[in-house]
């Protein structure tokens, strides 16, 4: 008597390496929630379920600190399939931490941080946090072919200046190197308000965009093409008790202001815009602009 079984899985594998030559041993890779490890030939092999349009990320979340995570996106698997070549070429990499303050002391959050190598080619960016601190991560190391020595500065507004405006850094293997402190100055001026949904503030947050050109429905992508063109663009987000903060370029031209609340119900989440106008003409007054939905 013949049996027959009918495969309900696929099958993903592929080969991580490393751009410096050879294979990485030990590196996770992911897709759905499902890992596989590389053996000592640097080979994976994840069993998914059928599906369409997956994404596989080797090393997520920089498991290994001292390598770079990578991801391939629109992979199909069907049952009874293997898909093979799903390969990853990872950089060797390291860290770069600094300080963003107002005064040379006191903390300047929300500050865009980049980091450049060789000059002009950006490589990674990041915010600076409630404490002033940035955390520059997943950078290839300097000894790197073509890659060099990093230059750190934060992406400021035209009329905000940095002292100094730029820091050196070199990124070795799985270290953390600090660069040190930026004091940022200039002429800002604050819109300050609450949201509330039905008179109770909102506690899972709203995101908060000024800008002087108009969004017509979902917020823009926050890339380096904003960030040069010629509109004014500045974001922020209110917090638990619900309150914002968010500061933007003094100008006699009005800036359109926009709020996106998301709100659950049950297993379907709907976002409601809201918007409002503000010109923001003197860098010491806080202008008042408040949300309350629906």
């Amino acid at each position: 008597m013949a049996l027959t079984q009918t495969a309900s899985d696929g099958i993903i594998t592929g080969t991580v390496f490393v751009s410096t030559g050879g294979i990485l041993r030990g590196i996770t890779v992911r897709s759905g929630g499902v890992d596989a490890v590389t053996n000592d030939a640097g080979v994976y092999q994840l069993v998914l379920s059928p599906g369409s349009g997956l994404t596989v990320t080797a090393n997520p979340g920089n498991l290994d600190s001292t390598h770079s995570h990578l991801e391939s996106v629109g992979v199909t698997v069907t049952a009874g399939q293997t898909v093979s070549g799903i390969d990853f070429m990872l950089d060797p990499v390291g860290k770069i931490t600094g300080t963003v303050t107002s005064n040379g002391t006191d903390p300047l959050p929300d500050i865009v941080v980049k980091a450049e190598a060789p000059f002009g080619t950006e490589r990674m960016q990041a915010i600076s946090a409630g404490d002033g601190t940035f955390t520059l991560d997943n950078l290839p190391v300097s000894s790197l072919a073509g890659v060099g020595a990093y230059t750190v500065a934060p992406s400021l507004d035209p009329s905000e200046s940095a002292a100094p405006a730029s820091l050196p850094g070199n990124v070795t293997l799985g270290a953390t190197t600090n660069v040190g402190i930026f004091t940022v100055s200039g002429s800002l001026g604050k819109v300050s308000g609450y949201v509330k949904d039905n008179g109770v503030p909102i506690t899972t947050g709203v995101l908060i965009i000024a800008t002087t050109s108009t969004i017509a429905a979902d917020p823009p992508l926050w890339n380096e093409s904003i960030r040069s063109g010629p509109d004014l663009y500045y974001a922020s987000h209110s917090q638990s008790a619900g309150s914002y903060e968010l500061s933007a370029r003094v100008s006699a031209t009005t800036y359109n202001v926009y709020a996106w609340y998301s709100k659950l119900s049950g297993e379907v989440a709907t976002t409601v815009r809201k918007t409002a106008t503000v010109t923001i003409a003197d860098s010491t007054i806080v202008y008042p602009v408040n949300f309350d939905w629906p």
